[in-house]
C-alpha cells in the first residue's frame, strides 16, 4: 500500500475516535449565542468533522514530508562525517598492526 495512504487513514482514525468522542458533548450543552444558521442535522455535523479529520490528517502527513526533505541534507552530512570517521579509524588500525 501506499505509505502517504496508510499514514492518512491511521491519523484519520486516530483523530475521528476524539472527534466521534466528543461529538455528543457539543449537542449536549445549550448553544452559547443564538445560532444565526438553522442548526445542522447530526448526519451533516459528522460528515463535516470527517473532512475536518481528512484535512488535519493531510497537513500533518505534509508536515512531516516537509520536515523529511529538510532533514535529508543533514542525514548526508551526518553519513558523510561517519565514513570519514570509520576510514580513519581503518587507517589507524592498519598502521598499528
Amino acid at each position: 500500500m501506499n505509505y502517504r495512504l496508510v499514514k492518512r487513514l491511521q491519523i484519520s482514525f486516530f483523530l475521528m475516535f476524539f472527534v466521534f468522542w466528543l461529538t455528543p458533548v457539543a449537542y449536549s450543552q445549550p448553544p452559547a449565542a443564538p445560532a444565526v444558521e438553522e442548526p445542522k442535522s447530526p448526519v451533516e455535523a459528522i460528515k463535516d468533522s470527517i473532512k475536518f479529520v481528512i484535512n488535519v490528517a493531510d497537513s500533518i502527513i505534509n508536515l512531516i514530508d516537509d520536515i523529511k526533505k529538510k532533514a535529508e541534507p543533514f542525514k548526508q552530512k551526518i553519513a558523510k562525517e561517519r565514513i570519514l570517521r570509520y576510514e580513519k579509524i581503518i587507517n589507524f588500525s592498519k598502521r598499528t598492526k
